[in-house]
């Protein structure tokens, strides 16, 4: 007979003291906000620049132009084609990304600390100049589309579009999809592309977060030169509806018969990102089930 030991269960150890950079805040001459945060340890440098650009700024039965308008920063700026300015940053050794969530558009750079001044030039082309090429526009909308046809075989992905749906009252635009329905972004044309970018992408409303090899100083001096002449206002306010549905308290059922297996969905509208309890919502998620498991 034999028996076999079980070993106990390792504990967690004591956490170790974290100092966070000291995070340094400026306002450059065209009203960008700048925030610095220097660490050393490597010649890294990452930029981000947070503008009021999100999905909560689509205009009704245009819904996902905020995700195109950010999708097609890299397609290329009033310089240089998107192929050339890729190739551009690829020879500095710098990734170079733009997106839009539900609230913010952003557009996001690494590179090394050497190659930072020149980076932020084309960094700044890419916001200040885009070109918006139409050919680009129609092949980021059937890309688009595409997704929608998939999502319509994944019971999970339309488990998740059509839980907002039914949660969030009819106007509000978090009942529909952030990056837009087939509908919508077929009827996106060039024109909704830059009536967008020209109110919503502004000096004003932006805000460039530094962190890694650079201080506040030679950062400021930096995205004066590469921002120094991008103007405008901060855009004007977006009256967000995230009201429940009248009809939310129900349970809805989506028939999908060939999917091999079925989803569930429990929701209610959630509390705002600036409500006081919301990172002890987040734990308390993470406690029910909201880690692996």
């Amino acid at each position: 007979m034999s028996v076999t030991a079980v070993p106990p269960r390792p504990v967690p150890g004591d956490p170790r003291p974290y100092a966070f950079p000291r995070f340094e805040r400026r306002t450059l001459s065209n009203g960008i906000t700048l925030v610095v945060a220097p660490v050393h340890r490597l010649p890294i440098v990452s930029v981000i620049a947070v503008l009021d650009a999100g999905a909560v700024c689509d205009p009704m039965g245009r819904e996902g132009l905020a995700a195109l308008v950010a999708a097609m920063l890299p397609e290329g700026t009033a310089t240089m084609d998107g192929e050339t300015l890729a190739l551009r940053f690829e020879r500095l050794g710098a990734s170079f990304g733009a997106s839009a969530d539900w609230d913010v558009g952003v557009a996001s750079m690494t590179m090394t600390r050497s190659h930072l001044s020149d980076a932020l030039a084309l960094f700044a082309q890419t916001l200040t100049a885009p070109s918006f090429p139409a050919r680009e526009l129609e092949r980021l909308k059937a890309e688009r589309l595409a997704e929608l046809l998939q999502l319509r075989t994944e019971p999970r992905g339309l488990a998740d579009e059509m839980t907002a749906h039914f949660v969030y009252a009819p106007e509000s635009r978090y009942a529909r999809p952030m990056a837009g329905g087939a509908a919508a972004v077929e009827a996106i044309v060039s024109r909704d592309v830059g009536e967008l970018y020209t109110a919503r992408y502004r000096a004003g409303g932006t805000t460039i977060v530094m962190a890694g090899d650079v201080t506040a100083d030679d950062a400021a001096t930096l995205l004066e030169e590469a921002f120094g002449l991008w103007g405008g206002s901060s855009p004007a306010s977006i009256a967000v509806v995230d009201a429940p549905s009248p009809g939310s308290r129900a349970v809805h059922v989506v028939s999908k018969p060939d999917a091999p297996q079925s989803e569930i969905r429990v929701a209610h509208v959630g509390i705002p990102r600036v409500h006081p309890d919301y990172f002890r919502v987040v734990v308390m998620n993470a406690v029910l089930g909201g880690l692996f498991s």
